[in-house]
């Protein structure tokens, strides 16, 4: 059904040449339903007071109808012009389509607006307190937040909000002007990224699923189990579950005889298309589980967001378009 709502995109930019190719490539492409930009790129956690990293190590082995648009506000901790190595442009406009290759953002594009924000910096890239490296940005964001190297966020939020002053927004992703891996996603607060690791475009997509759908990471691992679910609550995010109310969740979409803990499948289709209960999500190997074996919020390697989050993700459009 055809609604007269959609969400707008706002993209705070540094003005580096490939920034600036950047917000060109945001304004060329514009909606056919909304005057504004369409999107220009590509979560930790889920609220802001969570103590752990929700950017995925890289990869292991194994509606309210509120009568108004819904605004995504992207801002880029980007700096001062230096000179790239060819083809980097066309990596940022590249990163300008990640988010809406993805459903069910793609098919519901007509409800988004992105709006791209110049942030100058008077410094590049991103400070690393770890290895004593600081640097003058328009957010002063930094890695090494809660003592991990690859968490990404800024503190400085009224600088993030002044330099959106003026624009109406509801959602920010931020573009760090970084090769390193890394980033991070608060909901209903910011994304923030990295954008010249090989890995950004996917993790852009992950930490949206934290700041814009509340999504928790399905990722847990040996080596830094985190004891953040008690295993007899169940997590309010709708894409983990202890069990404990699961027909809260997605009981639902599991078929009838489908085994608890649901056993893993080498079939690459059907690791990331069946429903089921499999253990090990939210940083905890145990007693967590995720409804599908793989998703865009469990590993970069896996194309598209699993089905109990595209209907959660799906449902919060709704709420906020319908």
């Amino acid at each position: 059904m055809k609604t007269d709502f959609s969400i707008n995109v706002q993209v705070n930019l540094g003005v580096t040449p490939e920034i600036v190719a950047l917000v060109n490539a945001i304004l060329c492409h514009r909606p056919t339903v909304a005057p504004t930009a369409e999107e220009a790129l590509d979560g930790n956690g889920q609220v802001d007071n969570k103590p752990e990293d929700t950017t995925p190590a890289q990869p292991q082995q194994p509606t309210n109808k509120r009568g108004r648009k819904k605004k995504e506000d992207a801002a880029a901790d980007k700096p001062e012009p230096t000179k790239e190595p060819a083809g980097d442009e066309q990596q940022e406009a590249a990163a300008n389509e990640a988010l809406f290759n993805h459903e069910p953002f793609k098919k519901m594009r007509d409800r988004f607006n992105v709006i791209a924000v110049k942030s100058p910096s008077e410094e590049s890239g991103t400070s690393e307190p770890a290895k004593g490296i600081w640097k003058n940005t328009a957010l002063h964001s930094h890695f090494d937040t809660f003592y991990s190297d690859r968490y990404l966020t800024t503190l400085h939020l009224k600088d993030l909000h002044n330099w959106l002053a003026g624009t109406p927004y509801e959602h920010i992703i931020v573009l760090v002007n970084s090769k390193k891996y890394g980033g991070g996603g608060i909901l209903n607060s910011y994304n923030l990224t990295s954008t010249h690791h090989k890995w950004y475009k996917p993790v852009v997509v992950h930490e949206f699923g934290h700041s814009f759908a509340g999504l928790a990471d399905e990722y847990a691992y040996d080596f830094e189990e985190i004891p953040m679910y008690p295993h007899d609550v169940e997590p309010w995010e709708p894409n983990i579950t202890t069990l404990v109310n699961f027909s809260s969740k997605w009981k639902d979409m599991v078929k009838k005889g489908t085994p608890i803990p649901t056993p893993l499948s080498k079939n690459t289709k059907v690791a990331e298309s069946k429903v089921g209960v499999f253990e090990g999500a939210g940083y905890s190997t145990k007693g967590v589980y995720r409804g599908v074996q793989d998703c865009r919020m469990r590993i970069n390697d896996t194309p598209e967001f699993c089905p109990v989050c595209k209907r959660a993700i799906t449902n919060l459009i709704d709420f906020y378009t319908k």
